[in-house]
């Protein structure tokens, strides 16, 4: 993931398609995005599955914390569509989500654990990129600083990414200190900030886009970042090689 910019389905294609589903997965790469964005949870039983919110409330026909639920339970659960009707799609694990794409795309995995699941949520998440021979292609992110650095002593060859959101100078160094991620993840408001900071040991990844205008800016400007959208068929995505 070297400096240029990439476009993301950010939970694959929500705009359209239930969020974090195989068919919303399939859609965006299909309508030619670098990679796929997707949330990483920990389940009751120690399944890591893909999902969002804390709750399951929104986004299913389930109610419940999503971390109180075992994994045959949420097989039970149908994914709302965008207007919020529900869809015959049921909620996919990581180890599904590999069996259905493998290598056919890049992958940004973001970290969503609480405190007692986070070294679980961490150690699951490895043995699945060992199992399914998935260590490349891959980059984890995530908002909370001890989980990359576990990820950084377990397996410090794969690609860091701390989310901070407002972007605080003082928040990044001492976050750099403790898990020395590749990337940081910004608002795009605060990139202005990040430059400032002018900080070259790691790339920026932007979200928060609301136009293509927007998008259409930073490829032609070819910031070093990494773009995360919610839908692939804006029209900038036919032009997708690298700035």
């Amino acid at each position: 993931m070297a400096q240029h910019c990439w476009v993301w389905g950010h939970r694959g294609y929500p705009s359209c398609y239930p969020e974090n589903t195989a068919a919303g997965f399939a859609a965006a790469i299909a309508a030619g995005v670098n990679g796929i964005e997707t949330d990483l949870q920990l389940t009751a039983d120690g399944e890591v599955v893909l999902f969002h919110d804390t709750h399951l409330e929104r986004v299913t026909n389930l109610n419940g914390l999503v971390r109180s639920k075992r994994w045959s339970e949420l097989q039970l659960a149908r994914v709302r569509r965008p207007n919020g009707d529900l869809s015959t799609e049921g909620l996919l694990r990581l180890e599904d989500l590999f069996r259905l794409f493998a290598k056919t795309t890049q992958y940004c995995l973001e970290l969503k654990p609480v405190e007692e699941t986070r070294r679980t949520l961490v150690e699951r998440t490895i043995e699945t990129l060992q199992q399914m021979g998935m260590t490349s292609q891959i980059m984890i992110s995530s908002f909370d600083v001890a989980s990359l650095e576990l990820l950084a002593t377990h397996m410090p060859d794969i690609p860091r990414a701390l989310a901070i959101s407002p972007f605080d100078v003082d928040t990044w160094q001492q976050s750099m200190s403790a898990c020395s991620p590749q990337w940081v993840h910004l608002h795009y408001q605060d990139w202005e900030s990040w430059q400032a900071l002018g900080d070259s040991r790691v790339h920026a990844a932007l979200w928060g886009f609301t136009s293509s205008d927007q998008i259409s800016l930073t490829l032609k400007n070819q910031w070093p970042a990494a773009l995360f959208v919610d839908d692939p068929h804006w029209p900038y995505v036919p032009r997708l090689a690298p700035c």
